[in-house]
């Protein structure tokens, strides 16, 4: 069950017992720095719709291919966030980042 603010935003997800941000965690476009810090492994957190595209995107990633960070956005139960990675509040998104753009 979503939760807004009195704005309207999408906040909180109810889930069961668990509280959830509305916003979804998105770093596909960060594989690559991941990857230069030593992360060997990630949690694709599962969704009731559209898991395996969301797989095939992080595999495709992986692969070496070049999705834009927010190809992911239309699959994904809420708004993208990556607040936290870049040193920003958690609910920010920092916007559309290639990650071909990393190692230009």
């Amino acid at each position: 069950m979503p939760l807004s603010t009195r704005e309207g935003a999408p906040f909180l997800t109810l889930n069961g017992i668990q509280t959830q941000s509305a916003g979804v965690y998105n770093l596909i476009g960060e594989l690559p720095a991941l990857r230069d810090l030593g992360v060997a492994s990630l949690r694709l957190s599962p969704q009731s719709r559209h898991m395996g595209r969301v797989v095939e995107a992080f595999a495709a990633a992986l692969a070496g291919e070049a999705p834009a960070a927010d190809s992911l956005t239309r699959f994904m139960p809420g708004p993208p966030v990556d607040g936290y990675w870049h040193g920003r509040a958690g609910l920010e998104h920092a916007g559309p980042i290639h990650i071909s753009d990393k190692h230009a």
